[in-house]
Parts: structure tokens; C-alpha cells; sequence
């Protein structure tokens, strides 16, 4: 390795130190204890050179033993020289770690590459909603039969009347016509019939009526 380059290796070495010496993110909770589900702030806030470029953790990051449930980021507000950004991290632990601890990065965006920069280490204590687990529990049983009444679907019922209605009106489209011609079929053919029978007992008659006279 070059003199040069050596040289150039060992003044980013000591330009990154003394960046992260000078510009540290500060991240804490806002309270002392958490139950377990229970969401807790933990606020992230950095004062930078507003030349810098900053960037927090996004939803992708890694907050074990935490999960995130939502951010709220806040504008950046800024002087002549410095910015400051914060937000506010909205987390949930379902660990049984009785503290637990979190420590978040800001990355500085540079050319090629960012650098991290960590705040500092902050706990908190974990509420548990048990305290002690008794050695034998007496259970209570229960075997008297209890009624649940029958709860009507109306939902499902009046989407099976629609599609009945539906079905009911196509088929009246497609066959409604053919069915209506087969009806006035079968009345004529039995008026036809009546008009046969009368018919024929008329000549009935009139035959009765001339061996009668003969």
C-alpha cells in the first residue's frame, strides 16, 4: 500500500471518528415500563451540519426484541447551521425479558455509502400481569347443559332469495314464452274435450228421442 493512499485510508478513519464523536443521535423511551402488547414510544432525535443528509429507520428495520406498530417522523427544522430531525417510534415487545433493552442507528448518506451512527443503549422494565404461578390450582368444573338458540342467517338468506329471484326471471325470459304457448294449448284442447262430450250427448239424445217416436 501506497504512502498515499495509507495516508488517505487513515485520515477517513479519523474523519468518520470524529464525525460520530461530534454528531451523536440521541433515542430514549418515554416511560419506564411496558406490559407485554402494549405499545411504547421510544423518541429518536439528531442535531447535525444542515449540509449533512440523515436518514432514519424505516418499517424494514430490525427492532428486536420490539416490533414497530407505527412512526410519526417530524419536519426537519433548521438555522444557518444546524437541522434537527426527530421522531417518534411506536413499539410492542412480546418477550418475557424482565429489561430489555434498544438502541437505534441514523445513517449519513454520503456519496458511495453511508455511515451509522448509534445512539446510546436505553432499557425498560417489563410489567408482568402475573406475578407468581401457584404450585396446584383448583379447577371448577361445569357439565350443566345450556341452551343456545338457533341464530337465522339473514344475510345468507337474502342472497339465496336474490339468486332465486335472478334464476326465476331468466328462466321466464328463455322459456316464459314456450311455457305461456302449452298453457293456452292445454286449455283449448280441454275446452275441445268438453265441447266433444256435449256433442256426443246431444246425438245421444236425438237417437233416444227417435227410437221413441218409432
Amino acid at each position: 500500500m501506497s504512502k498515499k493512499v495509507y495516508s488517505l485510508f487513515i485520515f477517513f478513519l479519523v474523519f468518520s471518528f470524529g464525525f460520530a464523536q461530534n454528531i451523536t443521535p440521541k433515542g430514549q423511551f418515554l416511560k419506564d415500563s411496558v406490559q407485554i402488547g402494549e405499545p411504547i414510544e421510544f423518541a429518536l432525535s439528531i442535531k447535525y451540519p444542515k449540509e449533512l443528509e440523515i436518514i432514519f429507520p424505516d418499517s424494514l428495520y430490525n427492532f428486536f426484541p420490539f416490533e414497530l406498530t407505527k412512526k410519526i417522523y417530524f419536519p426537519t427544522k433548521s438555522d444557518s447551521v444546524f437541522s434537527v430531525d426527530s421522531a417518534i417510534y411506536y413499539l410492542s415487545t412480546f418477550e418475557i425479558d424482565s429489561i430489555q433493552y434498544l438502541k437505534m442507528p441514523v445513517y449519513k448518506v454520503n456519496e458511495f455509502d453511508s455511515l451509522i451512527i448509534w445512539t446510546l443503549q436505553d432499557s425498560i422494565i417489563l410489567q408482568h400481569a402475573v406475578e407468581s404461578i401457584p404450585d396446584s390450582v383448583a379447577m371448577v368444573t361445569n357439565t350443566n347443559y345450556m341452551e343456545v338458540p338457533m341464530a337465522f342467517n339473514y344475510p345468507y338468506a337474502s342472497i339465496a332469495l336474490i339468486i332465486l329471484i335472478v334464476i326465476t326471471v331468466i328462466l321466464w325470459l328463455v322459456f316464459g314464452k314456450t311455457v305461456t304457448n302449452k298453457i293456452q294449448i292445454y286449455r283449448l284442447k280441454k275446452q275441445n274435450l268438453k265441447l266433444s262430450e256435449v256433442k256426443k250427448s246431444l246425438l245421444y239424445l236425438k237417437k233416444e228421442e227417435c227410437i221413441t217416436i218409432l
